[in-house]
């Protein structure tokens, strides 16, 4: 039973781990857009 409880926090600490880094890297993207886009449109 604690095998499975350690199987199930890994799983999630995976899982926040690859949200925070799609969430990290999609602010990252946007904030690089928007001089990008600002540069272009002046």
């Amino acid at each position: 039973m604690r095998s499975v409880g350690k199987h199930i926090y890994r799983y999630y600490t995976l899982q926040l781990i690859a949200t925070s880094q799609i969430f990290f890297f999609h602010t990252v993207t946007e904030v690089v857009q928007i001089p990008c886009t600002s540069s272009w449109i002046t």
